[in-house]
């Protein structure tokens, strides 16, 4: 089992969730998107696990990292595993930005028409925010 199974599973006993329809319902999500998850067919996308926080009072980053361990290679899940760990002892998760900020990021050819950009012009390319 991945670990964002693990996780959804300790969520639904937390929560008294007795279903996967339930846990979809809860997070307004088709049951099938659940099924998929916890069948090991699908990880959940970052608002997936953004909704499941929610639904929790856990970090979003701690949901954000179990899921990025779970669709890594196998090679670097040990190091996933690590970066949960050192989180969870700081007790403080600095990784929103990381995971909801820059997907939202889009590299653009430089050009007057693309509004307000930064980056190195030395490329052609800047990131538009």
């Amino acid at each position: 089992m991945r670990p964002i199974e693990k996780y959804i599973n300790e969520v639904k006993t937390r929560k008294g969730i007795t279903s996967n329809t339930k846990l979809a319902q809860k997070l307004d999500l088709p049951p099938s998107t659940v099924c998929y998850v916890m069948s090991g067919r699908v990880t959940p996308s970052d608002e997936v696990c953004v909704r499941l926080a929610a639904l929790t009072g856990d970090p979003v980053e701690k949901v954000l990292i179990l899921a990025a361990e779970s669709r890594a290679p196998e090679s670097t899940k040990p190091a996933w595993a690590h970066l949960l760990k050192i989180a969870a002892k700081a007790g403080v998760f600095t990784l929103t930005a990381a995971f909801l900020i820059l997907p939202l990021v889009s590299v653009a050819e430089a050009s007057p028409s693309h509004g307000v950009m930064s980056g190195a012009s030395d490329y052609g390319y800047y990131v538009k925010w």
